[in-house]
């Protein structure tokens, strides 16, 4: 058998029998190959993926590729500068308010070895006077600039003002001037007034700017304190409330969020706490037809059928076991008969193999079995079947016979099948009548045909006396 030469393809020869395997083969193999893709390393059939990207390609376009030199890029694998960078301290002329320094001086910062040293920069003890300079030192009328030439007005003297000092650590900020400490602290005190009554607006007051202190007082008093009985286990953990005495609480429920439950073969508990109402139970899925008629699972009634107690009795073919509940008291029935020697010679029936021996043929000519004296002829090119078939009913050997003779100069040929397949053939050239002889070995159900041809469609071929016969085995053992 010859194959083609791409995806070798068998072909068949004039003179070869058809084989379906082999069409099957050719299909599979057609099947695979329509469908391969190509690849880096194959041929095959173009993706539609890879059409789209194909299309969107123009005709004598370039390859480009990412270059590892600045500024370059690589065309068809060549290196091709496209952008110079410029050069030089500041090529950009980049500001600090382009990185983000905008607020920052351009002034020389002091180096930590300047700072109080000879020549350096002075420094500041934890009182902020100059740790360099002598702590108790006089200084003449003439070298003080800003010397008072009078006491203040009111009697008071150089550090006191009616017997109030200024000296000390007052609270204030200002630490020196009496007049600027009571303004600080005067505006301390409106900045007070300000935050309180824009406290009380927020709790639903009205109050202005110009309120009073009795204005705010009242204010106060006024704001509705909380209502109802709530208790922390009733309020969602973490949220602020309070109920009718005014306390602040806060609450301590668990918020559970959304909680799935998958049912089972038991109750289970709903954790106690705050649901948002995305919680579930999950959805059962009822195999009913695996869940007995009558029988109701999560809203669903099953359909298996109920078979109760089955009985079976055995028979020449399998028998279906109906599907559905069989309740364990079925039975398949048995036959105190079935024993070893009540069955053929190594026949298996139900797990038990025979030990009966039969009558058993052999091959002879004592008993004529089938005898068809008729004579049959065809002058056919191709073997034609004559006589009856013959089927054995024992097992054993029979000898078969035939008389042949040719019509003329041309020869013939005949062929002896069991079951389809070829026991013998043979040729034959003469006018004369011979008699064909076999012996064969048969089993119970074996068929028997008879075929003849002629080698001239202008002579026939001739066949008569088909036989069959045997000798029976003894079934007796004499000792």
């Amino acid at each position: 058998m010859q194959t083609t030469a791409n995806l070798e393809f068998k072909k068949p020869e004039g003179t070869d029998v058809v084989n379906i395997e082999d069409l099957n083969y050719n299909a599979d193999i057609a099947d695979t190959e329509i469908v391969k893709k190509a690849s880096s390393s194959q041929d095959g059939r173009m993706a539609k993926e890879d059409k789209v990207k194909f299309d969107g390609i123009s005709t004598g376009a370039n390859k480009v590729e990412q270059s590892s030199t600045n500024g370059n890029i690589k065309i068809d694998g060549v290196e091709k500068k496209v952008y110079t960078p410029p050069t030089g301290t500041n090529p950009y002329g980049t500001t600090k308010a382009d990185v983000g320094l905008g607020n920052v001086t351009n002034d020389a910062q002091v180096k930590r070895t300047e700072m109080g040293a000879a020549s350096g920069v002075a420094t500041l003890d934890s009182s902020g006077v100059n740790a360099q300079a002598p702590k108790a030192h006089t200084h003449t009328k003439s070298q003080i600039t800003d010397f008072p030439s009078s006491l203040p007005a009111n009697g008071g003297n150089s550090t006191t003002v009616n017997s109030h000092t200024a000296n000390g650590t007052p609270a204030t900020t200002e630490k020196t001037d009496i007049i600027k400490m009571i303004n600080e602290v005067f505006q301390s005190g409106t900045n007070v007034k300000a935050d309180a009554i824009s406290a009380v607006n927020s709790k639903g007051g009205s109050l202005g700017s110009d309120a009073t202190w009795d204005d705010i007082i009242a204010a106060i008093n006024a704001i509705a304190r909380g209502q109802g009985n709530a208790v922390e286990s009733q309020v969602l953990s973490g949220v602020k409330f309070s109920n009718s005495d005014g306390q602040l609480r806060t609450g301590t429920m668990p918020n559970k969020g959304a909680i799935t439950i998958t049912p089972s073969g038991s109750d289970q508990t709903i954790p106690a706490g705050y649901h948002n109402g995305s919680g579930k139970v999950s959805a059962v899925t009822v195999p009913v037809a695996n869940v007995l008629s009558g029988t109701t699972i999560a809203g669903q009634t099953g359909t298996m059928p109920n078979r109760g107690a089955v009985t079976l009795t055995p028979g020449t073919t399998d028998q279906t076991i109906s599907n559905g509940y069989h309740n364990g008291s079925g039975i398949v029935k048995g036959d105190a008969n079935l024993k070893t020697e009540n069955i053929r010679e190594d026949v298996s029936m139900f797990g038990k193999i025979g030990t009966l021996k039969p009558y058993e043929l052999t091959a002879g000519d004592s008993n004529i079995l089938f005898w068809d004296s008729q004579q049959y002829n065809t002058t056919s090119y191709t073997r034609v079947k004559v006589g009856k078939t013959i089927t054995t009913n024992i097992k054993g050997k029979i000898r078969i016979s035939f008389d042949l003779r040719c019509g003329g100069s041309a020869s013939l040929a005949y062929e002896v099948d069991k079951n389809g397949s070829l026991v013998t053939s043979n040729s034959y050239n003469s006018t004369s009548w011979t008699t064909e002889t076999i012996d064969v070995t048969c089993s119970q159900g074996d068929v028997f045909e008879f075929l003849i041809k002629s080698y001239n469609e202008d002579y026939n071929a001739y066949i008569k006396n088909i036989k069959v016969s045997t000798d029976l085995v003894s079934p007796l053992t004499i000792a």
